[in-house]
């Protein structure tokens, strides 16, 4: 798995053998406050949406994936950035709310 956090979103991306990589985003509405499981050099786990379903192919499995990065090198960070995402997606739905009540 891989992962990316942009000004517009975070997304999981996972590659399965045999198969087009997979895209999971999670725009700034659908990411929760993040909570994390840090070990003493930094690293850790970040949970910060919902689990999400895929299925492999026509006849594959079902495979539930959790709305995290997993093995991340410097947890802090990634919290940092989560925040700071969902807290301008809080600011652009105000903007946009605001904008159809003028």
């Amino acid at each position: 798995m891989f992962y990316a956090i942009t000004d517009q979103r975070a997304m999981v991306i996972v590659k399965i053998p045999a198969g087009a990589p997979k895209v999971f985003e999670y725009l700034p509405a659908e990411i929760n406050l993040p909570t994390s499981l840090v070990r003493p050099d930094g690293s850790g786990i970040v949970t910060f949406g919902a689990s999400r379903e895929y299925k492999v192919g026509r006849y594959g499995p079902l495979i539930t994936l959790p709305g995290s990065f997993l093995g991340v090198s410097c947890v802090q960070t990634v919290v940092a950035l989560l925040q700071g995402l969902r807290g301008g997606g809080e600011a652009l739905a105000q903007s946009s709310a605001e904008q159809m009540h003028v």
